[in-house]
């Protein structure tokens, strides 16, 4: 089973895009996918059907191919029945790309189908004619409506060949007529639209020479067709701009009167040999995921603003099988494999934010250590009871360390899990590591004659009472750890019966001794497990999971466990992939920008470098953040509800305080921001910030008192009122502009402000995760 992880769609973060009528996406070879093993997650980690994540991330129709008779049936009319039947349950709308061909047709490849071979136009018209109607029919039949049917696909070199060639338009447009006549005879209601598709959309000539010839043979009606759609690829050529693209549709729609539709384009992530150089305003956009999100954009953008131009499609941006998609890049898709690290979520992070190194520093398991520390001290005191060895002074003897190594171990073992969020690791090894602590300090307490001596094989109702809080709670991880592997529930299960049975201490007087040696019997099971677990966190970790050695130490782990994807994967055992520090590395500015309520396990580093650094404890959010500012920084500033700011007296950068809130500017640069709840009346020096000038603030400070508002900080910087202030932000040097997300006002909420290119953009912390600008990829981590 290979495991993909949806990038959030660029076609749903942004407002450009939701004004679209269609939001689409072309998912033609999902069944194919599937049938080979693929599965798909969300980007908080559940797995989920492809179109359910579409759906939740804002894409409302979905492209299907269809073919003749294809090969195997692919693409053929069950498959996309099939395939309709789950997008129309999804609540998206369908749009059926005929190619009218067994196989792709472009427009390179426009083969006539096999069983359609004929020199008379006449009996291939009415062939078309005949295969439009019925497969409308077949939808109609099961009562799956449809959005859009294109007849031919990417027509612009004719379709049918030898017959429907741009050597006849006649041909082409009596073959248009007859196909759109099928649709439009046929029961589907309501009638979808009728759509023509050509590819090359940014060349305005091509389309105009197409539509104007083929729709002065006669033929074709101005009638038979509803929409005009376009294949939009930025690697086709340098004369692929998208100011082209804006010139062309906005042509088509004036010259012809016909909505407008981009059907197929997408951005790769990875093109290190092109074929063709880029367009020259295409070419700042990033070879990566951040740059998919400005391309979609700014081609929605183009759409929008052309008059009934009413959608974008993104081309397969979930098939695996083929992540070139046709072109001269390496890998067009929106999906990360997690089979592969340079496919994780934080790697595309890496690729997305320039000069920037991101890292981790993994934890040993913390499993590893309270299992150990559980084998050991189980082991021995079990074998004791059992009477294998010893004497009644034995405990005295061996108690200092089950006391260190069953208890104080354990529990560390567990306070890690709870960093780690592993609720597992959490409750046992701290429940279990508070006993043998309690064990140890009630035998001190008995040797220092605090207490009386008693025979641990009699009745002892107080001792029992522990054992059933530790059954309970031990039954209840028993069950959790069957989702994991076999092992681990082994160990819990026999331990929990161990725990059950003396229980009897609690009920009986007499048959305690006995009783007790059964229990202690499955506590030696327990340890014995416990031993070969950890054995087996040695092995992955010297050998590697997928090691020669590793397959002789098996612990069967089961498919039960819901879990979401890894920060990284292949790093190492529960503690490494849960709960570990992030590391950010910026060479120069501050470029990267992160706001702390929603980070969850995340702790956020941006190591040190001269002239100065800062430091946050944020001890009323989730996480704690620490930041560390680097290099020569355009201007940085920062105000945050609970964070406590520490400035090292070195550096040119200055402060000026109030409370817990600060502002600083450097006077080498050309622009500041007053954190919020600055007091600028505060300022005894305010040369000490640098010059009006240097500041760009000029006479248009306002409304900086009181902290409630964010005033005019120069003549192209704005915000809105914002009523928190759990924040980090910066401002780069070429910020032009702020786009103002309004009032921020729900308590604890962070304001997120992410530089792009020459604009300023402003988010809300909740959304943070789910955010295209920063991907969401300091999300919760989990453990296998």
């Amino acid at each position: 089973m290979r495991i993909h992880n949806l990038i959030p769609l660029p076609l749903l973060f942004n407002p450009i895009t939701a004004r679209l009528s269609y939001r689409g996406a072309d998912i033609s070879s999902l069944l194919v996918e599937e049938a080979a093993g693929v599965v798909y997650h969300d980007t908080d980690g559940q797995e989920l059907p492809l179109e359910t994540i579409l759906s939740r991330y804002g894409v409302n129709s979905i492209r299907q191919r269809i073919w003749v008779s294809p090969e195997n049936g692919t693409y053929g009319l069950g498959y996309n029945l099939k395939l309709a039947r789950r997008m129309v349950r999804a609540g998206m709308s369908v749009y059926l790309d005929m190619h009218l061909s067994d196989t792709w047709a472009d427009p390179q490849h426009q083969t006539t189908p096999a069983a359609w071979s004929t020199t008379d136009i006449n009996i291939l018209t009415a062939q078309v004619y005949n295969y439009t109607l019925s497969i409308s029919n077949a939808f109609a039949e099961h009562h799956l409506p449809l959005e859009i049917i294109s007849i031919g696909n990417e027509i612009r070199n004719g379709l049918l060949w030898p017959l429907g060639s741009t050597d006849n338009f006649h041909n082409i447009a009596t073959l248009l007529h007859s196909a759109s006549k099928g649709i439009r005879d046929s029961n589907l209601s309501p009638q979808p639209r009728v759509m023509i598709h050509l590819d090359n959309g940014w060349d305005w000539d091509a389309q105009s020479y197409f539509y104007s010839t083929v729709l002065s043979e006669g033929p074709l009606l101005n009638s038979d067709f509803d929409l005009m759609g376009v294949s939009y690829y930025p690697f086709d050529g340098s004369n692929a701009t998208l100011s082209a693209l804006r010139t062309s549709l906005k042509n088509m729609h004036n010259t012809f009167q016909k909505p407008v539709v981009v059907v197929e384009t997408d951005w790769p992530v990875s093109c290190p040999s092109p074929e063709y150089p880029f367009p020259s305003d295409l070419q700042s956009i990033p070879i990566s995921v951040k740059g998919q999100e400005t391309f979609v954009t700014d081609v929605a953008d183009v759409v929008k603003d052309t008059e009934e131009g009413l959608g974008v499609y993104y081309w397969e941006p979930a098939w695996v099988g083929s992540a070139a998609l046709g072109s001269s890049c390496s890998d067009n898709l929106m999906v990360g494999d997690n089979s592969a690290a340079q496919e994780d979520k934080i790697e595309r992070i890496i690729n997305d934010v320039p000069n920037v190194t991101i890292f981790l520093r993994p934890i040993a398991a913390p499993a590893a250590l309270g299992l150990a520390g559980f084998a050991g001290a189980t082991w021995i005191s079990s074998t004791w009871v059992a009477n294998w060895w010893g004497s009644s002074q034995s405990p005295s003897i061996y108690f200092p360390f089950l006391t260190f190594f069953g208890g104080l171990a354990q529990f560390i073992a567990g306070l890690y899990g709870f960093q780690a969020r592993d609720v597992l690791v959490t409750v046992i090894h701290g429940m279990w590591g508070s006993f043998w602590m309690s064990i140890g300090l009630l035998y001190f307490l008995t040797a220092a004659h605090i207490l009386p001596q008693h025979n641990v094989h009699d009745h002892y109702p107080e001792l029992a009472s522990w054992s059933v809080v530790l059954a309970f709670f031990t039954w209840s991880g028993a069950i959790a750890a069957a989702a994991r592997d076999v092992v681990l529930c082994g160990i819990l299960t026999s331990l929990a019966i161990g725990e059950t049975i003396a229980i009897s201490w609690f009920a009986f007087g007499n048959g305690v001794n006995i009783a007790l040696k059964v229990a202690a019997y499955f506590w030696i099971l327990s340890s014995i497990l416990a031993w070969w677990r950890v054995t087996v966190y040695f092995i992955e970790e010297a050998y590697g999971k997928g090691g020669k050695i590793t397959k002789f130490f098996p612990v069967f782990r089961t498919p039960m466990e819901k879990k979401a994807p890894l920060i990284v994967p292949g790093l190492g055992e529960p503690g490494v992939k849960r709960g570990h520090g992030l590391f950010l590395e910026v060479e120069w500015g501050c470029r990267f920008i992160i706001g702390s309520k929603h980070l969850l396990s995340l702790t956020a580093v941006q190591k040190p470098l001269n002239p100065w650094d800062l430091t946050f404890s944020d001890k009323a959010i989730e996480s704690r953040v620490q930041y560390y500012a680097a290099g020569r920084v355009e201007t940085f500033a920062a105000g945050s509800r609970g964070l406590n700011a520490a400035l090292a007296s070195q550096g040119p950068a200055k402060v000026c305080r109030s409370g817990q809130y600060f502002g600083m500017s450097s006077d080498l640069h050309d622009y500041v921001w007053g954190a919020s709840c600055l007091r600028w009346s505060s300022c005894q020096r305010v040369r000490a910030l640098g010059s009006p000038e240097k500041m760009g603030l000029e006479s248009q400070v306002s409304k900086m008192r009181n902290g409630n508002h964010l005033g005019s900080l120069g003549s192209n910087i704005q915000a809105e009122r914002i009523l928190d202030y759990s924040a980090l932000a910066c401002i780069a040097k070429e910020t032009k502009h702020v786009l103002s997300a309004g009032r921020v006002s729900q308590h604890g909420q962070s304001l997120i402000l992410h530089t792009v290119r020459e604009q300023f953009h402003i988010w809300d912390a909740p959304i943070l995760h789910r955010d295209p600008k920063i991907s969401g990829e300091a999300g919760r981590s989990q453990m296998s």
